[in-house]
């Protein structure tokens, strides 16, 4: 789901790229007779006047991004500067969302590793705890009584 939601914002993103880069004529489609090279050469051109009219600020002491684009048209430079800050919205998003599923697959990846690394230790403690014959606490304590007592009686036998 997320990496269909990262194709259609890369979609979106595009065609809002497209319609920046036509906003002369906006309502005006591209000529079908156009060459790819004229097409990109066009595209370079309209991004070169978008920037030259783009203008972008932090405000001081703020985190609000500030975007202007100057036009002859007000209306126009409206939506220019709408459309520029929804492209920076939609690739920060884009941004945000591949970099959770990394950290999403690389947490999923290390779960796995150290699941199989507790496999593998508990299986290495059940193995030295059969091959071992180790003493348990309460096993301790009752041979120490065990002990005291024939303890006793040898000390008793020896005096009578």
């Amino acid at each position: 789901p997320a990496l269909q939601a990262a194709e259609e914002a890369a979609k979106e993103k595009s065609g809002i790229w497209d319609k920046l880069l036509f906003w002369k004529t906006p309502d005006a489609p591209p000529p079908a007779a156009e060459t790819p090279a004229r097409k990109e050469a066009t595209r370079q051109t309209a991004i070169s006047i978008l920037l030259g009219a783009l203008g972008v600020a932090i405000l001081p002491n703020t985190k609000v991004i500030q975007i202007s684009v100057v036009t002859p048209s007000a209306r126009k430079s409206a939506k220019l500067s709408d459309a520029v800050a929804a492209a920076y919205v939609q690739d920060q998003v884009t941004t945000k969302v591949q970099a959770t599923e990394q950290a999403s697959s690389w947490l999923a990846d290390r779960v796995q590793e150290l699941q199989k690394q507790l496999e593998t230790s508990e299986t290495r403690l059940s193995d030295f705890t059969s091959s071992t014959s180790l003493i348990s606490a309460d096993t301790l304590s009752m041979m120490e009584r065990q002990l005291k007592d024939l303890r006793g009686r040898i000390t008793a036998t020896g005096q009578a």
